[in-house]
């Protein structure tokens, strides 16, 4: 059983402290059997791994999961980072916040730079049912709550499924609020989310007017937003807000109707998953450069 330290040579290095997780989500990336099998690097591993990167020159880790909170060596990790003079990013479904003992004291000794977190719907029913953890969207939302309070920068993460989009107006609306970045995407199909395809998934076609509808609200309030893993072809007009971030796990390709899009080499295409699901009838090849609203606008004046 591996107990790799996982690391990125980018801005930040990623350290998985953890693959265990108090949420089970439905369109997790990794197997629960995965989550299972990863035994968790030790204290000494960790500090071992921090020295070297702060000699190399990093000051920014990514504190990564599963949930990195609910590793055993999460506390002490957050010191060893304060005594190096390292800062810190937490990818965390933050639910660990809402209680007041721990959120005291990690916000007072060693605040994350930054906190990425995940909400999957307005509604606490529908959050938890994909999270199949029962009370996780009040604590999640309580966390969100009390980061923003100390004025911790929160991006949140939506994974457009079939279970919400419906939705994804109504829940820009308490982040929008609670001034929180946000991010979209349509999810991974692999580990759980593969399994659970059938059920999870929704076609794009069908999100894309209620995905409109949201970011034009973020737009109004000049909220920070990006999408991921949206094919550039049925949302155009909004390409310098979607991103591309592929992985060894993703199983997306180019079909024939991706043949001669103006886009196709910022693309990374189609999932073979969604393809077997819905079919690829709502894509099309984009022949030029289509230009944003704003520029659509200014060229009307």
């Amino acid at each position: 059983m591996s107990r790799e330290i996982k690391a990125y040579r980018d801005e930040q290095k990623v350290l998985v402290l953890s693959l265990r997780c108090n949420n089970h989500c439905r369109f997790c990336f990794y197997s629960m059997k995965e989550r299972k099998e990863r035994d968790d690097p030790d204290i000494v591993q960790v500090s071992r791994q921090l020295a070297m990167w702060r000699e190399e020159g990093t000051r920014i880790v990514n504190l990564h999961g599963g949930e990195p909170t609910v590793a055993p060596t999460f506390l002490k990790t957050i010191a060893l980072l304060h005594r190096l003079e390292m800062r810190y990013t937490l990818n965390s479904n933050v639910r660990a916040f809402s209680m007041e003992r721990f959120a005291s004291h990690v916000l007072d000794t060693a605040p994350p730079r930054e906190v990425l977190t995940t909400l999957l719907s307005s509604c606490p029913e529908a959050h938890d049912f994909l999270t199949r953890s029962e009370g996780s969207h009040a604590q999640t939302m309580a966390g969100i709550r009390r980061l923003r309070k100390a004025w911790i920068p929160t991006s949140v993460h939506i994974v457009i499924l079939e279970q919400n989009y419906r939705a994804l107006p109504e829940m820009v609306e308490e982040l929008i609020s609670l001034g929180c970045r946000l991010k979209f995407s349509f999810p991974t199909f692999s580990g759980e989310a593969l399994r659970n395809a059938a059920e999870i998934a929704c076609r794009m076609g069908d999100a894309m007017p209620f995905l409109r509808k949201a970011v034009d609200r973020l737009d109004t309030t000049r909220t920070d937003y990006f999408v991921e893993k949206a094919q550039v072809c049925i949302w155009p007009e909004h390409f310098a807000h979607v991103r591309e971030q592929v992985s060894d796990i993703d199983d997306r390709r180019h079909y024939a109707c991706c043949e001669g899009c103006f886009y196709r080499d910022q693309c990374a295409g189609i999932s073979d998953t969604y393809a077997r699901l819905f079919g690829i009838d709502e894509f099309s090849a984009v022949a030029a450069a289509v230009p944003r609203p704003s520029q659509i606008l200014l060229k009307k004046d």
